[in-house]
Parts: C-alpha cells; sequence; structure tokens
C-alpha cells in the first residue's frame, strides 16, 4: 500500500509525453519544468496541437540540474523576478 502512495506522489511530479516522463513542478500556481521539456514541446509544437497546449500550459523553464536543486521558495524568486 505504502509503495501504491509513493508511485502516485511520483506521478503527480511527472508529465508523460509520448512515452517520455518529465519532471513537473508547481510553485504558487506556476508550472515550472526542464528546459529539455520545452525543447521537446517547441519542437513538436510545429505540428502537433497537443504540444502547443501544453507548451503554454509552463511558465518557466529551468536546466535540469537548477530544478532539481532549487526550493520551491527560490524558484518562486525566480519567477518574480520576470
Amino acid at each position: 500500500m505504502e509503495a501504491e502512495k509513493n508511485q502516485e506522489k511520483t506521478d503527480r511530479n511527472y508529465l508523460c509525453y509520448f512515452g517520455v516522463r518529465y519532471p513537473v513542478r508547481e510553485v504558487d500556481g506556476w508550472h515550472v519544468s526542464t528546459k529539455q521539456f520545452e525543447s521537446v514541446l517547441r519542437r513538436d509544437s510545429l505540428l502537433l496541437m497537443e504540444a502547443i497546449d501544453i507548451l503554454e500550459g509552463f511558465f518557466y523553464f529551468l536546466d535540469e540540474e537548477l530544478f532539481h536543486s532549487l526550493s520551491d521558495e527560490e524558484i518562486y524568486r525566480l519567477i518574480n523576478r520576470l
């Protein structure tokens, strides 16, 4: 039962896009992911409406290392500088 709860929590922190899981965080209502995911979405947005819709749902993209190392508060400060 505990493993199921952990899997559900993990699934909420990722978005599965064409079979690949990309990390996603919500910081103060803003959706944030990695620049790698942004790159995939921008490439696909030339042909797929789904990619455009997903891309529009994100506010900020970070390098993979920063995405995983920064706290929500630090990401919030970055977002508010924009």
